[in-house]
């Protein structure tokens, strides 16, 4: 028997996979409130001259990103697109200015591989977090 072969319970993942998707969207209002005040002329501490200073209306498009990325992950749908993109976005963060660093951010940015190697509902398939209730889905 592989290990692919053995059918997990997928009521522990999606209660792991909604608390990142609500912590993503918790992470992206604080990031964008930071990011508009740098904008705005507060200090700034850029990681690299090469890279151009956030702008209030990159900031905005940041938050409307992350919202929705983490909307997606933790409602289930798309969730391997959801979790790159939340990803791509945490690195742009982490390199626009040295102040957006946390720890949790950190965290939820390496962790990136395992909500994106397997998307339990293929093809935008959509599974409500009631589905968790109902008794989830196995994960193969």
């Amino acid at each position: 028997m592989r290990l692919t072969d053995i059918q997990a319970d997928g009521r522990p993942i999606a209660v792991a996979r909604i608390g990142l998707g609500i912590a993503t969207v918790f992470n992206a209002a604080e990031m964008s409130t930071l990011l508009t005040e740098i904008a705005g002329g507060k200090l700034a501490m850029p990681v690299h001259t090469l890279i151009p200073p956030p702008t209030v209306p990159a900031a905005s498009a940041y938050l409307l990103l992350a919202v929705l990325a983490g909307i997606a992950l933790t409602i289930g749908w798309r969730t391997a697109s959801a979790a790159v993109v939340s990803t791509l976005l945490n690195v742009l963060v982490f390199l626009w200015d040295q102040q957006t660093y946390s720890s949790h951010r950190f965290l939820a940015t390496s962790s990136w591989r395992i909500w994106s190697s397997h998307d339990p509902m293929p093809h935008g398939q959509f599974r409500g977090t009631g589905a968790l209730f109902r008794g989830g889905h196995s994960c193969s």
